[in-house]
């Protein structure tokens, strides 16, 4: 019996380590474009993560707002990637750590840390020119809880000094992409979208994003993307109360050290991941509204 034993102990030493060794953690990340194409941007990064990270698995779960704060709430979660309004709107509600991390996108050659909103029209609306033409229109979003999908674009409004009451606001979970089909097809007068999102859709070949027109247009030197509003720092990534504060220093260190020149950064489209930013005048917009 003790031969046995011995004999199974030995066979079990010399074994590959099983799979369901490795600490599962499942990285939540919000969808603000359709999630398949969300999927392949973020699934590199995923593993990259767990091939940095020994003993970890790392699997990426692409969620709208109410699927994520229903993961939350259920405890599914164990790091979240989402955009700044709605990190510090779950950190009202929810356990979360600061910011382990601030991403940096890449674009055309610029290093772009900072976010924005866009605000769009058909280019043949000679009715929309300025802000205050938005009173009785009809203007999608995604939802309150997106800052370069609505935040962002209702403080420029409100810092001029015009009426949020008098704007028809049409918020129903859209995503970016199908708000600007939207204004495309005129079943809006006008939409608002993260920055970024028109030059991807005019990677993918959507030529008709040239019958946009971008609303209280502002120019930067060094800023690649089609704006409308003042910048905010880029999307965090946090962890929740149930990861130990080692793991979360990996990750964090990970993210820091990914290379602008690794498949996971190129597959993004980002340039890396910097020490968390101050994300004071986030909050600071959403109090004003």
């Amino acid at each position: 019996m003790i031969r046995r034993w011995l004999l199974l102990l030995l066979i079990a030493l010399l074994l590959p380590a099983p799979a369901w060794a490795a600490e599962i953690l499942t990285l939540g990340v919000l969808s603000y474009r359709p999630k398949d194409v969300m999927q392949r941007t973020w699934q590199p990064l995923a593993d990259y993560l767990t091939q940095a990270v020994p003993g970890h698995e790392v699997r990426l779960r692409v969620l709208n707002p109410a699927e994520m704060e229903g993961a939350l709430q259920r405890h599914e979660l164990d790091f979240v990637f989402t955009n700044p309004a709605h990190y510090i709107n779950l950190r009202s509600g929810n356990l979360l750590s600061g910011a382990l991390a601030t991403l940096v996108r890449a674009e055309q050659g610029h290093i772009v840390p900072a976010i924005g909103g866009v605000m769009i029209v058909r280019e043949d609306r000679a009715d929309i020119t300025q802000l205050r033409d938005l009173y009785g229109k009809r203007v999608a979003t995604p939802a309150p809880s997106y800052l370069g999908g609505f935040v962002s674009q209702a403080y420029e409004i409100v810092d001029a000094g015009l009426d949020l009451g008098r704007i028809r606001f049409e918020s129903s979970a859209q995503l970016h992409d199908r708000i600007v089909d939207a204004v495309l097809k005129g079943e809006v007068d006008a939409g608002f979208v993260r920055t970024g999102v028109l030059e991807d859709l005019a990677r993918e070949g959507r030529t008709e994003i040239a019958q946009l027109r971008i609303l209280n247009r502002q120019t930067l030197p060094g800023f690649p993307y089609a704006l409308s509003t003042r910048l905010y720092p880029e999307w965090p990534l946090v962890a929740l109360p149930q990861v130990n504060s080692e793991t979360a220093r990996l990750i964090a260190a990970r993210l820091l050290s990914l290379e602008a020149d690794d498949p996971a950064a190129i597959a993004a489209g980002i340039h890396g991941f910097a020490i968390p930013a101050d994300y004071g005048p986030v909050e600071l917009a959403m109090r004003s509204l």
